[in-house]
């Protein structure tokens, strides 16, 4: 969602995002070989009560340089106190990813004003699977899940198994 985009609603469910790759690119992001997703808000252009759902996905042997699984990106809402941009997934599963950092999953924030509020990402009952981190053919220590200055919750039963990088950056 970008600019001046107001009550929309991404929903995704029951989908499985296998073998995708983002190459490496200087002028890109770079991120999210399954799926990357995000609020593109310019300062004098604020969205709000968008909704990004994702259910029951499957992230299998994606790439990218940042976030190959999947990638969530925001600029902050302005004229808030509170969030009502919403990012929610539940029960996903990322398996067997590799990225420089954030294997699995990157959340990152864009532009920054003076006065606004971030999404809260969401992630209820996931799971994070033999994931792999790596820079110039070695070990990254960059996390498995890799967040970047935006608030994240966890709810319900998640489970770190098997990662090399980390856990949580």
């Amino acid at each position: 969602f970008q600019d001046s985009s107001t009550n929309n609603t991404f929903d995704m469910s029951d989908c499985r995002l296998e073998g995708n790759r983002c190459e490496y690119h200087p002028l890109s992001l770079s991120s999210g070989g399954g799926l990357a997703t995000g609020y593109e808000f310019t300062l004098d252009h604020s969205g709000h009560s968008n909704h990004i759902l994702l259910h029951n996905l499957t992230f299998v042997r994606n790439s990218a340089y940042f976030g190959a699984g999947y990638s969530f990106y925001s600029s902050e809402e302005t004229d808030y106190t509170e969030p009502t941009n919403t990012v929610e997934l539940s029960e996903c599963v990322w398996e067997g990813n590799s990225a420089r950092l954030g294997s699995a999953v990157d959340v990152n924030h864009g532009v920054n004003g003076p006065n606004g509020v971030f999404p809260m990402p969401t992630f209820t009952d996931c799971s994070f699977v033999s994931n792999n981190n790596y820079y110039n053919g070695g070990y990254s220590p960059m996390g498995t899940f890799y967040m970047s200055n935006l608030p994240v919750t966890f709810l319900g039963t998640t489970n770190f198994t098997e990662n090399t990088g980390g856990a949580l950056v």
